[in-house]
């Protein structure tokens, strides 16, 4: 039974606050990393990963393959989180999509390619593959267009660039 015991992981509590002062109490092991936290967080509350900023000790939490244990964090912890509203494709400017920005592409086919219409790059028809996901931006936007991974194996071209009109919402 000891053996048993000492195979299992050790559970944490930890607090999330909200601004609201609303807090709830969360479980996670040693071993979770801060984007399997924001998971469980996006299960208990809803708010989906990419619109958390997490803070501890005031220090933001943007390490997402780091493990409680490796940042040191113990059980009773309280993290901070703040919700950031997205933006709305239709609202971004050059200076709103740095890269690692998550967009979240349009699901219509037919709206992006009206988006693609008259704009200096073309729809392919490998992208019906990331309509309607998060994508991380790879190419900062600049003139209306931003980089993403391309949407083809086997693409001779690494970055695929998107009008702006594509995105659905951006964090």
């Amino acid at each position: 039974q000891a053996m048993e015991a000492s195979d299992q992981a050790e559970i944490l509590r930890v607090v999330v606050r909200l601004l609201s002062g609303t807090e709830e109490t969360l479980e996670v092991t040693k071993q979770s990393t801060i984007s399997h936290l924001k998971l469980t967080i996006c299960e208990k509350l809803g708010h989906r990963p990419p619109a958390q900023k997490l803070l501890h000790d005031e220090m933001p939490l943007d390490c997402g393959d780091s493990s409680i244990e490796e940042l040191k964090i113990s059980s009773n912890a309280v993290f901070s989180l703040i919700i950031l509203q997205p933006k709305l494709g239709s609202e971004l400017k050059d200076g709103d999509v740095p890269v690692g920005t998550i967009v979240r592409l349009r699901d219509s086919e037919h709206d992006v390619k009206q988006a693609f219409v008259n704009c200096g790059y073309a729809w392919n028809d490998a992208m019906r593959n990331i309509l309607g996901t998060d994508q991380t931006v790879v190419s900062a936007g600049r003139g209306g267009f931003f980089g993403l991974e391309k949407a083809e194996q086997g693409s001779r071209f690494p970055v695929w660039y998107y009008p702006y009109g594509v995105v659905l919402e951006a964090f």
